[in-house]
């Protein structure tokens, strides 16, 4: 047997190994796994968007190879970022760190999912999966998916404005959604003729309200125009259902409005410019006792260099009484009077002071003692609404579900009285009853008890002949009564208010009255009796 010498053993094997390249593997023994690098090591992405990992494996020997095969991806928040087969997908806004394993060895990248650019689309040719539209109470909406008049696409939704009521309804999900990560709802709209639309919104799911904006008088126009509405605290939109509504009236006659592309998109500053928060100012007086809300909540954004303000829930913001002896106010904005005395009802939204502030007066609570004086018109000349002098007609509701105000009836001895407080106004309806024919009647009166003298509204309103609010042969008139008009309000002390139907000039027709509407420019407490018409015998 031939022996190399040592010496040439060392440069063949040298040599052989040269030859395998930089991954030569020795057989004797397997190289261990040490590290697994994940590339790219960060990322951005949309939501919606993928992102396709590639892992290296280094070993023991210094060796480094792709590796495909054989791993476990994991991901640290879910309900941002999943794994999604060989790399990860962003579903909602948030950051995760994205796991690759494979015999206890890993390493991870970084990812951070934003919202779209194009955003979350609600209506594109046609609803997202998992929307469905809800008509509001009392609408007749009729509403389609038109492929014949176009903006963009396939289709567009066209919305029919009936002649009489109202169109109206929510756009809604079956399950919440966040919607944290926009800034702003936009859509393409136009109109078969310049109108007016009364209200598009977010935060009512016909069933809700909690978390509402709307955007009030939106003008359209024939050609199709691009809408921008901001959200007023976008952070809190983290579990809705009610993503767009829109309503209504019969007040322009009937017409067609087409929505397309309506989607939650992220406009951010410049373009979008911060909020504005505001509540009415007011100075109020109130008695120990008495509750009210917050009046006028607000939000007003720059968009470009177009003011938009948004009628807002006062769940938006956070409010703060200068002294809570003397009142107090909840996150709803509702507000009590426990103690006489001066308190400020102030605002923010999230960081941001709000404009306006409630001014609280307490006094002691006031009530009459004596019931009003009893009525001495024949009950030939009378049709009483309210009072235990005559025989009463029929009356729907002495407070219609639309009315901002609290009532309770109360007794004065053995006469009853009607209580309404924290007044701003109240439905008296009665035309589902009984429509009152006061073409014979020359008079109504009321007798008033009011704590404190405010400015005191009464409305009448007929429905015409078809006995429908909104019918186009509707008529009403107004009156105001304070301490300075005949009759003067007083306070402390019934009043009558003995008024000409005459008076109410723009009530045209008074054979189809339905409806009698009290309001108050300071949310009052206003007791009422002896509500009727009558002839007078003068």
């Amino acid at each position: 047997m031939q022996v190399v010498p040592w010496p040439i053993q060392v440069a063949l094997m040298a040599a052989a190994m040269a030859a395998c390249g930089d991954n030569h593997r020795p057989e004797v023994g397997t190289p261990e796994l040490v590290l697994l690098a994940v590339s790219p090591p960060a990322v951005q992405l949309e939501v919606g968007m993928r992102q396709r990992f590639m892992v290296t494996a280094t070993f023991d020997d210094g060796a480094t190879t792709s590796v495909a095969e054989g791993l476990t991806w994991t991901s640290s928040n879910p309900a941002s970022v999943i794994v999604d087969g060989d790399g990860a997908r962003a579903i909602a806004a948030g950051t995760a760190t994205i796991t690759a394993s494979k015999g206890g060895v890993s390493g991870s990248a970084q990812v951070s999912a934003v919202a779209a650019k194009l955003g979350f689309a609600i209506f594109g040719d046609a609803l997202a999966p998992g929307i469905g539209f809800a008509p509001f109470g009392g609408s007749t909406t009729e509403i389609r998916v038109d492929t014949a008049e176009l903006h963009d696409g396939t289709a567009t939704l066209a919305l029919t404005i009936p002649a009489t009521g109202y169109a109206g309804g929510a756009f809604r999900m079956s399950s919440s959604m966040d919607l944290s990560a926009y800034d702003v709802v936009t859509f393409w709209a136009k109109a078969s003729r310049a109108a007016t639309l009364n209200v598009v919104g977010i935060g009512n799911d016909a069933a809700s309200t909690a978390l509402f904006a709307e955007w009030n008088a939106v003008p359209l126009t024939t050609t199709w125009t691009h809408y921008v509405m901001p959200l007023p605290a976008p952070g809190r939109l983290t579990a809705e259902t009610g993503l767009f509504h829109f309503a209504e009236g019969a007040d322009e006659g009937a017409y067609t409005i087409w929505l397309d592309d309506i989607r939650y998109q992220v406009l951010e500053a410049p373009t979008l410019g911060a909020p504005v928060p505001a509540i009415a100012t007011e100075s109020v007086s109130k008695q120990v006792g008495d509750s009210f809300a917050v009046n006028g909540a607000s939000v007003t954004f720059m968009v470009g260099e177009v003011a938009r303000t948004l009628a807002i829930s006062r769940r938006y913001l956070t409010f703060a009484s200068s002294d809570a002896a003397v009142a107090t106010v909840d996150d709803a904005g509702q507000i009590v009077a426990v103690g006489v005395g001066s308190a400020t009802i102030t605002a923010r939204l999230g960081a941001i002071d709000a404009g306006g502030a409630i001014t609280v007066n307490v006094g002691r609570a006031v009530a009459p003692t004596e019931a009003a004086p009893a009525p001495t018109t024949p009950a030939a000349d009378v049709i009483a609404l309210f009072s235990d002098v005559y025989p009463m007609v029929p009356v729907d509701t002495w407070r219609t579900e639309w009315s901002n105000a609290t009532l309770a009836d109360i007794d004065i001895g053995t006469d009853h009285v009607k209580k309404y407080s924290n007044l701003v106004f109240a439905g008296i309806e009665f035309s589902e009853a009984e429509a009152i024919d006061a073409t014979t009647m020359t008079h109504i009166h009321v007798h008033v008890w009011l704590p404190e003298v405010t400015t005191l509204r009464l409305k009448l309103v007929d429905f015409g002949a078809d006995g429908k609010f909104g019918g186009g042969d509707d008529r009403e008139h107004e009156l105001s009564f304070d301490a300075t008009t005949s009759p003067a309000l007083v306070a402390g002390a019934w009043v009558a208010l003995d008024i000409p139907l005459d008076s109410f000039t723009t009530l045209t027709s008074r054979a189809h009255l339905s409806q009698l509407i009290i309001s108050s420019s300071s949310m009052s407490t206003v007791y009422i009796d002896n509500v009727y018409f009558h002839r007078s015998q003068r």
